[in-house]
């Protein structure tokens, strides 16, 4: 097992050759009912971006008594599908264009709803179950009968069934068809006997690979805890805890050959797994006076990139966990993504697009947009453009 400490030395913060871009402040307003949304396009910047990398393409905003919401959105065909308030809607890609939105549910889609789009379907976790919406309008098809939290879970999905984790500690196999529930099975440390919670699922050739963690007795702590269960069946192959006290893994994790890899929101680090014993490989534990990453880590081939509460964005070598280049952004990264060439970093309110080669800060956006506006969800990524719900919008950047 290789640990390492995030210490070695790194790239200059500001690369030569590759000056950091000046944001000009737009004042917005409108003439004769002109909407402020080309007045966000005209963001100016200097240094390398010379293809327009970074900068607000559209503006789709939400209804004035509507608010963005947290969560993972999904992408397909062109179309970007995120959560506001109580809303689904979808939108397009290439200009922002409302396609649909849903009626208002009166239920909610709970802290942080996660979107997948499979089969002309779009299947949001919500605090009291799963529902399925037709891609095309918006129409829903379904919701599962058990009442049970899956809200801030990542599901995973073979395009016949749906596995996902929920707040209930148990894993189940839903049918995209009409939602019925083919098993459920049980989450619990072989080790101690005790429950845990699963927070995402991947699956892999009808293996499912979840990332937790399960609580430590007379503690407020966790412990960080991987499993691997039979698609087919719901039996354990194995199940590991491969971290001290006061780890837990957060947000999707990612398969990379053998290897799982995850991010360890307390205990600070990111961590990978053998896929065959969840044995421990490598963990790189990042500054210890900050939390760890807020979301899942991001693999591009032989690296994989993680944003962290030490206001640093990394790139790892998946063999070993070393750090091929790190770079300190504005504050704490709140959420991360990748489009083509470049790694995307949301951090209060400023989005940072960095080089995945070297890391350095090619664009960064959001300063010039509406006062007390920031970026909430994740990132829909489609053909070089990426779309991201903020509190008051849907914003489409190009990358």
């Amino acid at each position: 097992m290789i640990q390492r400490q995030a210490t070695q030395p790194y790239f200059d913060r500001i690369h030569r050759g590759a000056p950091r871009p000046v944001t000009l402040r737009i004042v917005s307003f409108a003439i004769s009912g002109l909407a402020t949304t080309s007045m966000l396009a005209c963001t100016l910047f200097s240094g390398p971006d010379v293809s327009g990398a970074g900068r607000v393409a559209w503006r789709s905003p939400f209804d004035s008594v509507d608010v963005g919401w947290q969560g993972q959105p999904a992408v397909a065909d062109g179309r970007a599908f995120l959560f506001s308030l109580r809303q689904l809607r979808a939108v397009s890609m290439r200009d922002g264009r409302l396609l649909w939105k849903q009626p208002p549910l009166s239920e909610t889609p709970g802290e942080a709803a996660t979107l997948t789009a499979v089969n002309e379907m779009v299947v949001a976790t919500f605090t009291n179950g799963i529902h399925a919406f037709n891609a095309a309008n918006g129409a829903r098809l379904w919701w599962t009968q058990q009442e049970r939290d899956y809200s801030s879970h990542h599901p995973a999905t073979d395009g016949a069934y749906l596995y996902a984790t929920s707040q209930s500690r148990r894993i189940d196999k839903i049918a995209l068809t009409n939602g019925a529930l083919v098993w459920s099975a049980e989450m619990v440390s072989s080790a101690t006997g005790l429950r845990a919670i699963g927070v995402g699922v991947v699956e892999r050739n009808d293996t499912l690979f979840v990332a937790g963690f399960r609580g430590v007795p007379g503690t407020r702590f966790r412990k960080a805890w991987v499993a691997a269960y039979n698609a087919r069946t719901g039996a354990v192959f194995w199940d590991s805890e491969p971290l001290p006290d006061r780890t837990g893994a957060i947000g999707r994790h990612v398969l990379a050959g053998d290897l799982l890899i995850f991010s360890d929101f307390e205990g600070g680090s990111v961590a990978a797994v053998s896929a065959r014993s969840g044995e421990l490989v490598w963990r790189m534990v990042m500054d210890r006076y900050y939390v760890g990453p807020p979301s899942g880590p991001q693999l591009d081939g032989r690296v994989v990139y993680i944003g962290a509460g030490d206001v640093n964005v990394y790139a790892l070598r998946v063999a070993d966990g070393s750090v091929i280049w790190r770079r300190e952004i504005g504050g704490a990264v709140d959420n991360i993504g990748q489009c083509g060439n470049y790694v995307m970093a949301a951090s209060t309110g400023v989005q940072y697009l960095l080089s995945k080669r070297t890391g350095a800060i090619v664009a960064d956006q959001g300063r010039d947009l509406p006062e007390n506006e920031y970026f909430r969800s994740g990132y829909a990524v489609s053909n070089g453009m990426a779309a991201v719900s903020g509190k008051d919008a849907i914003y489409g950047f190009r990358c």
